[in-house]
């Protein structure tokens, strides 16, 4: 059996309302797994996370490099997994490694909710999402492993594909 992953969000917000319920519901994911350092790292922000969790689905919380250790386990082999991860340096990390540990697990990434950094560097590209110029260069560089990338907000808008969104560099 092989590690499913249905697909690999990025978003600032990580855990919320379309994140926890459309994009669970419409992946048919039965396990939640979000890889921040930050947030793996600190109790009372995991419990926030949990609280917007839907009830049924299983969440866990990982380091970046815990998340390639339990992608490996039997447990993940078992679970359709809906991974989350807060920007496209922790994509471009998590992308890395996979491809490094020879994990052989195709997924897409599709870039949600990410506010803008820095008015002045950051861009509109799609709906609810604002990139910079090293966020393009991330997610080229995951594209260049074999990634297929874009942005949609919710499953039921359209996709914009990442060649659509460099065009607006």
């Amino acid at each position: 059996m092989k590690t499913l992953i249905r697909l690999m969000r990025i978003d600032d917000r990580l855990i919320h309302g379309q994140v926890a319920f459309v994009w669970v519901s419409t992946l048919k994911s039965n396990l939640i797994v979000v890889a921040n350092d930050k947030y793996a790292n600190n109790k009372m922000l995991q419990t926030t996370l949990k609280l917007g969790k839907p009830s049924g689905i299983d969440m866990i919380v990982r380091t970046l490099e815990d998340t390639i250790k339990f992608l490996k386990t039997e447990v993940a082999q078992k679970k359709n997994i809906f991974l989350v991860v807060e920007s496209t340096q922790d994509a471009l990390k998590l992308v890395s490694k996979i491809e490094e540990n020879q994990l052989n697990l195709p997924f897409d990434i599709c870039i949600g909710g990410v506010r803008p950094s820095n008015e002045s560097e950051s861009k509109l590209v799609a709906t609810q999402v604002y990139l910079t110029k090293e966020d393009i260069k991330n997610l080229d560089a995951m594209k260049k492993i074999g990634r297929s990338i874009f942005a949609q907000d919710v499953p039921s808008n359209k996709k914009v594909s990442f060649d659509n969104i460099k065009k607006k560099y």
